[in-house]
């Protein structure tokens, strides 16, 4: 049979079962419909998983003293991470190419007769970078795809620098919904605020904040009272003695650290 028979009598049984060509085609678009649709939500299923895992940070070991229940509640078990502990560790750890350090606690700022209990902050002076670089927590106004820096953060005055860590300034930044409760609509920057009964300039204000994550900012407010001041000035001013510091330590080869994990000792 040649192939113009073969093309005629095909043609011909499909021009007299039209039905059963119809739902043969239905069927074959229908299969291929659900064949790119499963494919579609995996790779977007993997493409979110990958997203939240590089917000992790593949080169950073987050480091913090060990914990344990007593009597119902958390305490310190073991030593505890200084101040000092993560200074050193730059010039002491090969494998750490700079740190950033944190602590943290509840407090209560008062300006005036006004009082509020917010979150405690006490962090170095590249923390915005780090959640720029992060890009986990950002400005509200910010565009998926737009390039972000520390400063984007800050909508009035500024962040505190280096030398302020290092002298334990008694310097603040507010977060957005705190600086709107302590002061309404007159200019917090410049001001005076208590902080656990200590006096703080205020030289900043964040905007306000979402999480790139959605479903996080549903589970969590972006915007909860804050305040943000130098870990030197926390530790030394806000605490009755020196807490247990958080250490991120970021790694100057992120393939190295599997390495050290199953080869400890050199």
């Amino acid at each position: 049979m040649h192939i113009a028979d073969m093309l005629s009598t095909s043609l011909k049984g499909v021009a007299e079962n039209g039905l059963r060509t119809f739902l043969t085609t239905l069927g074959i678009i229908i299969g291929v419909a659900s064949v790119i649709s499963v494919l579609a939500l995996g790779n977007g299923a993997r493409v979110k998983v990958d997203r939240q895992f590089r917000s992790l940070g593949s080169d950073e070991v987050n480091i913090s003293a060990r914990n344990k229940i007593d009597d119902g509640e958390t305490v310190l078990f073991g030593e505890k991470l200084s101040y000092s502990d993560g200074l050193e560790m730059v010039d002491n750890v090969p494998l750490v190419d700079r740190i950033d350090l944190s602590v943290g606690g509840s407090v209560k700022i008062r300006r005036e007769r006004i009082l509020l209990e917010a979150s405690l902050n006490g962090a170095i002076a590249h923390l915005l970078a780090t959640w720029a670089s992060a890009k986990e927590l950002v400005p509200s106004y910010f565009m998926d795809d737009g390039i972000l820096s520390g400063r984007d953060y800050i909508e009035y005055g500024r962040f505190f620098s280096p030398f302020e860590v290092a002298a334990c300034a008694p310097v603040c930044v507010l977060g957005n919904v705190a600086a709107e409760f302590l002061f309404g609509g007159d200019e917090p920057v410049g001001q005076t605020v208590w902080i656990s009964r200590q006096r703080f300039q205020v030289i900043g204000v964040l905007y306000e904040m979402k999480y790139t994550d959605s479903e996080k900012n549903l589970r969590r407010n972006p915007n909860k009272d804050l305040v943000i001041v130098p870990i030197s000035s926390a530790i030394g001013l806000l605490f009755h003695e020196e807490p247990s510091v958080s250490i991120t330590a970021h790694v100057t080869d992120e393939g190295r650290i599997l390495h050290y994990l199953i080869y400890p000792f050199p």
